[in-house]
């Protein structure tokens, strides 16, 4: 056991170097027709599961699919699903989920900017940057430490020519303690004092009104979300997690954003 998860931190290591090492995935006439019938199956059998993509894995008989921005691994009898770490062994180790879900990621990145360019200023929290040169996407959710972190930087970020604009991703589910904080702040008069102070950990009145949160909440799995905060810089790339402002001045210029 012990050796398998050190060959599984190999392979974390060396991934992202070896992205041109995964096998080549080629689809025939056979294939898109067994993919055709498995996407069927799959969903014939699983209620709710919609596949949204799907194409030959990088190992005999298996199909890799999409579904609800997840990577999951079928036979082509559709008998047999699983999700996981496909790791490729034989020449060098690489993980190949990872692989996969860098190239997915990758495609999403100008729906994701779509999208949000599409919103209204409305529907967001916005700190803007007296003189803007860069803006930032970020979901939040008002009982994430890495959150609360990240928004007691939130004027540095202005400072440093970054706009801020947040979404609200509870992650406990919509109608929670959660949501209701983050509703609260939505609905208050003054969204960006109600938003500081709700993001400090404090508590106010509690506010009900339309909102935007719960369409912010169905964005998650369509933009491959899966924690908070998650930074979406203007041309669509995702940082998942917690950067300090240096950091990411560092992630915007090495993208010439």
């Amino acid at each position: 056991m012990k050796y398998i998860i050190k060959m599984l931190a190999f392979a974390a290591l060396f991934t992202s170097s070896l992205l041109v090492a995964a096998p080549e995935k080629g689809t025939d006439a056979f294939d898109q027709a067994a993919m055709e019938a498995i996407k069927l199956k799959v969903e014939a059998r699983l209620s709710g599961f919609k596949v949204e993509s799907i194409q030959p894995a990088p190992m005999a008989d298996w199909f890799e699919i999409v579904a609800e921005g997840e990577i999951y691994y079928v036979s082509r009898s559709a008998d047999h699903l699983f999700t996981g770490q496909l790791i490729a062994i034989k020449d060098k180790v690489v993980n190949l989920t990872e692989v996969s879900k860098a190239e997915l990621d990758k495609q999403r990145s100008p729906m994701r900017a779509k999208i949000l360019a599409a919103m209204k200023d409305s529907n967001l929290v916005t700190f803007p940057a007296k003189e803007e040169q860069h803006r930032i996407d970020v979901f939040v959710d008002a009982d994430c430490g890495y959150c609360r972190k990240l928004h007691q930087h939130v004027d540095e970020m202005n400072n440093l020519g970054i706009t801020v604009r947040y979404l609200g991703f509870p992650r406990a589910g919509l109608g929670t303690s959660s949501y209701k904080k983050l509703e609260t702040a939505w609905c208050s008069t003054d969204k960006k004092s109600a938003f500081d102070t709700v993001m400090s950990g404090a508590n106010l009145p509690e506010k009900i009104c339309e909102n935007p949160i719960a369409a912010h909440y169905g964005l998650v799995p369509k933009f491959g979300i899966h924690g908070t905060p998650a930074i979406i810089l203007s041309n669509g790339d995702l940082l998942p997690g917690y950067l300090t402002p240096p950091q990411l001045m560092t992630e915007l210029t090495r993208r010439g954003l």
